[in-house]
């Protein structure tokens, strides 16, 4: 490599750490394994719907990340169609913990299920409290607009990281319908990233409880310290530097 090309490349990797390091990056980091639904031939494969860009935006509030994972394919017309009757809860349970349906062996990784629909109850998904596991209608979701609704997939995974309705435990919160944990009956749902607060209309906001239960969630994990990612970073240059030298 040509000496001036490494002293380039060099800067742009200094200069890109020194902007990650006085970023307020967040300290949390939750992982997620998407589970995509097909039927039993492989056909239909149900799409990813986690809307990630408004997943991290949603729970920047929290200082929490998302990390996804490479999504697994289950082909199991059982589950393509996914049967959650609430006269028994222990159906939906026992399909979402039985083992090998392409689920994380790590018990801290929040699986979820995109399934082609959810039948004997009308819901665009649902997650267990502070259980590793939710079930997304996909066709419900992508069906609510031409977008689709973006902030289920954020609304679930909150159940799983403990927190439960606002309007059932905080039912006096001014303006309640503009929080990420509102009832979907009454919850506004963003249309452009450019709506989920702190900008535009402030959809799903957070409240400071919410965001005390959720970073506390066994799932919430700590990241790194821009410190050791500095010092990661400027390890890659001295390597860099003596490449030069050599």
């Amino acid at each position: 490599m040509h000496p001036n090309r490494v002293v380039r490349f060099s800067f742009v990797v200094g200069a890109l750490l020194v902007a990650a390091v006085a970023s307020a990056a967040p300290d949390k980091v939750v992982k997620i394994q998407p589970i995509l639904v097909a039927k039993s031939d492989g056909s239909d494969v149900s799409p990813d719907l986690s809307y990630a860009s408004y997943l991290n935006k949603i729970y920047a509030q929290a200082g929490i990340t998302f990390e996804i994972l490479p999504s697994h394919q289950l082909n199991d017309d059982a589950y393509y169609t996914f049967d959650a009757p609430d006269s028994d809860p222990s159906i939906a349970f026992n399909k979402v913990t039985a083992a090998g349906k392409g689920q994380s062996s790590d018990p801290l990784v929040i699986n979820c299920f995109f399934v082609h629909a959810v039948t004997s109850v009308s819901v665009y998904g649902f997650g267990y409290l502070n259980q590793p596991y939710a079930v997304m209608d996909t066709s419900a979701i992508a069906s609510f607009s031409a977008l689709g609704r973006v902030d289920t997939f954020s609304h679930e995974v909150g159940h799983v990281l403990n927190l439960d309705h606002t309007d059932d435990t905080n039912p006096g919160t001014p303006d309640i319908e503009n929080y990420l944990m509102a009832s979907g009956g009454i919850r506004n749902v963003p249309q452009a990233l450019g709506d989920v607060y702190p900008d535009g209309l402030g959809y799903d906001r957070m409240l400071q409880s919410e965001i005390d239960i959720a970073r506390n969630s066994q799932f919430a994990q700590a990241v790194p310290e821009p410190a050791t990612m500095a010092a990661l970073g400027f390890g890659a240059l001295a390597m860099l530097r003596r490449r030069r030298k050599a």
